[in-house]
């Protein structure tokens, strides 16, 4: 790109009930690019070349570029995003993908999906990961020869992203949890692979008077939400809160519990662990992905993957040291606080400028560089 360019890139697509991707354009627009987050569409070369030549293509989800409503119009969809994506290149636009899981979790056509990720990452300048074991599990999964493409940063925190002023008195008292009792969070889009059934049978080794437990999102599909009805049925210590919970709810759920439970069968990074430090919340989790690198043993009670009997144990271990969970949630506040937004966007931005032959990007008229952009910022504070 010429000297008096201003880096413009794109970030596809927009995930609308998801601050990650404004959080991450708000700093790298900070930094003066230019930066533009389109709703999905088919023909998404044309949409982010609209206003001229655009740097950088950054990837998010994969299942919107390949997935369709049957097997055939997968592999068309499929053809046309690989083609486009082609085409880009030839154009001088750089592609990075943030490889945030492994599959997409919807179960529909998995070796077809497995082919097409693997070509994304061919085509990739660069893949950038959240932590040093997606890295290898990336790179393995997808037989990424070229390592030196693959950049792994943290994933930044949600404090403050969410609003965050009701206590915790008046949130337990909203679902009716007693003084004293133990409270437990499973939030998030309730799929199976997030190991809902497992966590129930683990939760009702514990005293009914003694804990509550709280299940809130949307359910993959109604024959989900009817698993979860039928198994707490007669359960009056769990609440279940089927559906899309918006931004402003968010923190009464938080506020509410104690600790946050998560147990994924499957996971490579998660948003809703950086959610529940970021409300400064102890959590409860499988040492599987990312999760080892994000938690520790100061903030959360973690269990070996795939033990239901390992879970229960930790439950167990969770009550008997409730204690301890305010100071293990502000331990993970603190963790996370390290976290900020502005470092994950200054780290991408340096991913954007090596993909772009390690030359000085220019951010604007005045001729700043990206280095002394920062250099700026960091003095201002």
């Amino acid at each position: 790109m010429s000297s008096s360019a201003r880096l413009r890139c794109a970030l596809l697509f927009r995930w609308p009930y998801n601050p990650y991707l404004e959080l991450l354009a708000d700093e790298l627009r900070a930094f003066g690019v230019d930066v533009q987050i389109p709703d999905r569409c088919l023909w998404f070369a044309a949409r982010v070349r609209q206003g001229g030549h655009v740097h950088i293509v950054h990837l998010q989800e994969i299942a919107p570029f390949y997935l369709a409503s049957t097997l055939p119009k997968t592999i068309v969809k499929s053809f046309l995003s690989l083609a486009q994506l082609t085409y880009l290149k030839l154009c001088g636009t750089k592609i990075v993908w943030t490889a945030h899981d492994l599959k997409t979790h919807w179960e529909r056509y998995p070796g077809f999906e497995r082919v097409f990720t693997t070509a994304v990452a061919a085509l990739a300048d660069a893949i950038v990961t959240h932590c040093a074991a997606a890295t290898r599990a990336v790179a393995s999964r997808f037989r990424v020869r070229n390592l030196r493409k693959v950049v792994s940063m943290p994933h930044g925190h949600f404090i403050q992203a969410y609003p965050n002023s009701i206590d915790r008195d008046t949130a337990r008292r909203h679902f009716g949890i007693a003084p004293g009792v133990l409270a437990l969070l499973c939030f998030g889009l309730i799929r199976p692979y997030k190991g809902f059934q497992d966590l129930l049978g683990a939760f009702f080794e514990l005293p009914e008077n003694d804990a509550h437990l709280i299940i809130a999102g949307k359910p993959f599909d109604e024959s989900t939400a009817r698993t979860v009805r039928e198994r707490i049925a007669g359960h009056a210590n769990v609440t279940f809160v089927p559906e899309f919970i918006a931004s402003s709810g968010v923190q009464l759920f938080m506020q509410a519990c104690d600790a946050a439970v998560f147990a994924y069968q499957e996971i490579l990074t998660s948003g809703a662990v950086i959610l529940a430090m970021s409300f400064g919340k102890a959590c409860v989790a499988p040492r599987k992905g990312c999760i080892p690198e994000v938690l520790d043993d100061e903030g959360a009670f973690l269990y070996e993957a795939d033990s239901q009997l390992d879970l229960k144990a930790t439950l167990q271990r969770v009550s008997a040291q409730r204690s301890r969970l305010a100071e293990m949630g502000a331990h993970n506040y603190s963790k996370v606080s390290h976290w900020p937004w502005k470092q994950i966007a200054a780290t991408t931005l340096g991913v954007y400028r090596s993909v772009l032959s390690e030359r000085a990007v220019v951010l604007g008229a005045d001729d700043r560089t990206v280095e002394s952009e920062q250099r700026e910022r960091q003095q201002q504070e």
